[in-house]
């Protein structure tokens, strides 16, 4: 993880430097690019928040990350912030990009509307369940946005990253091979790198759930056992190279927002929205409306279908304050210090900054 310590200040580096610069100037649609700036900083931050600091119900005062403002030198040193400032500053930057952003840009560009949806993740997973719901509607307003609800729309989603689902993302283009795309990238056409767990591949009907064959294929040498094949997109694979190719990578998408809701109308005590907005999804993926009766376990296994491989599980686990164990027997208990990730040795080195516990 060294590596997204080092991209991602790098790039928050970059992004101040465009603050700055649109704070001071006198361009007509300067208010547009500070807007995109603040939100693209507040994802940075997000992120790194979400693996290097304990989750925000354990302590709101443990360390995160530093919070930088303006563009530093390389070598300029921060101590950390706590977890409530950074997720203060996260929200301060939302609220304001909010206020500038605007909609006519597409999904490469970090919209009002994306802007709208980031803000609904970060008050849902710190608990802010009314803040929450507010957002992910605002965000639900646009009506460029929409789930998809047959088989062929989302294969196109995630074989040629084609699909009004995606609200904001990173481009892949085709010449973007090798390291530079595996960065970001899971390309496993050719290497097969890993089988999915029995218990995830459980959850799905594998009948009526149009995204099952959508996301998974049966493993070639494994038997019984599948691949995850979600993010192994062939838009930009070369046969000819032997270049089974990337996939956008979408970093937000409508069918979160409609999880959002139905888990925080639940903690909010709107059991029938909840319950209809959960619904909205699954409809759209060929399920049935759910009629059992533990809604809660409900949501957050349909959390676990629609957003698999996209990188929520690892927060879901540590902001509700659950444990995992493997079929090998390792796994985690509940509240690890290892929830949150080591701090690279290096910055440690470097900065002198405080380390994680339990490294």
């Amino acid at each position: 993880m060294e590596g997204f310590w080092r991209i991602s200040y790098q790039a928050i580096n970059n992004v101040n430097t465009i603050i700055k610069q649109a704070r001071s100037s006198s361009l007509k649609n300067k208010d547009a690019f500070l807007g995109e700036a603040l939100g693209l900083r507040a994802l940075l931050y997000y992120n790194l928040y979400r693996f290097y600091a304990p989750a925000y119900n354990t302590s709101t005062t443990a360390l995160a990350v530093p919070y930088r403002f303006e563009t530093d030198a390389l070598l300029t040193i921060k101590s950390r912030n706590s977890t409530q400032e950074v997720i203060g500053y996260v929200l301060a930057d939302l609220k304001e990009a909010a206020s500038l952003a605007n909609n006519t840009v597409n999904s490469y560009r970090i919209s009002k509307t994306a802007i709208y949806a980031l803000m609904a993740r970060v008050y849902h997973e710190t608990a802010d369940y009314k803040n929450a719901i507010l957002s992910a509607n605002l965000a639900l307003a646009d009506s460029r946005y929409k789930l998809e609800n047959t088989l062929s729309a989302l294969e196109k989603e995630w074989d040629k990253d084609d699909s009004s689902e995606i609200i904001f993302r990173i481009r892949f283009e085709k010449t973007e091979t090798g390291q530079t795309a595996a960065i970001l990238a899971i390309p496993v056409y050719s290497s097969y790198p890993y089988s999915v767990s029995t218990d995830l591949i459980n959850l799905y009907d594998k009948t009526k759930d149009i995204r099952f064959t959508v996301y998974f294929k049966n493993h070639p040498t494994v038997k019984g056992s599948y691949y995850p094949k979600k993010q192994a997109g062939t838009r930009t694979t070369n046969a000819a190279a032997f270049d089974p190719g990337n996939i956008d990578l979408k970093l937000i998408r409508v069918p979160e927002l409609y999880l959002i809701l139905a888990e925080s109308y639940l903690k909010e005590n709107s059991n029938t929205a909840a319950l209809t907005n959960l619904n909205k999804l699954r409809n759209a993926r060929g399920l049935d409306n759910y009629s059992g009766n533990d809604l809660n376990s409900e949501i957050l296994k349909e959390r676990r279908r629609e957003l698999a491989f996209e990188g929520f599980r690892f927060t879901d686990l540590k902001r509700l304050g659950l444990g995992f164990t493997r079929a090998d027997g390792t796994g985690l208990p509940a509240h690890a210090n290892r929830f949150a990730l080591p701090i690279p040795q290096t910055e440690i080195d470097r900065s002198g900054i405080t380390p994680n516990p339990g490294y």
